[in-house]
């Protein structure tokens, strides 16, 4: 577990000083959830648990989204975790929506997710599976 001198603050400006990452710029200025510190590696985690879609959870997911474009130095990764019936929703999408015309939300979700994996591969989208295995 990760932990700053004196006030265990996750703020984003402490981020910015201890590890000379800027988030919050397209996240509202939204903290971490938790900083785990594994070996050598620095993981930064939002964490959501949804079990239904509509628009307030679209919000979440792509608030979940934003932190994993995030770019990260070496031996640093961003980590989004959802869990619940909603990530489930998300991850059964696959390669057959790719010339889909009309795509749902959780298609668009499920596309800008992949997308943003592939370009980033030093973060991971997780449930709870997934984060266990990341930390085991």
């Amino acid at each position: 577990m990760a932990k700053f001198s004196g006030s265990g603050d996750f703020s984003n400006k402490n981020i910015k000083n201890n590890f000379g990452i800027s988030i919050g710029q397209r996240t509202q200025g939204k903290k971490l959830d938790i900083i785990i510190r594994k070996n050598k590696d620095i993981y930064f985690l939002e964490a959501k648990h949804l079990n239904t879609g509509g628009g307030e959870q679209n919000k979440q997911v792509l608030e979940l989204i934003e932190i994993i474009k995030q770019r990260s130095p070496v031996r640093c990764h961003f980590v989004s975790f959802l869990d619940g019936l909603h990530s489930n929703n998300i991850l059964k999408f696959d390669s057959e929506i790719k010339n889909k015309a009309n795509k749902t939300k959780g298609e668009m979700q499920y596309e800008d997710l992949k997308n943003t994996l592939i370009k980033n591969k030093n973060n991971y989208w997780v449930n709870t599976a997934g984060f266990i295995k990341l930390f085991s």
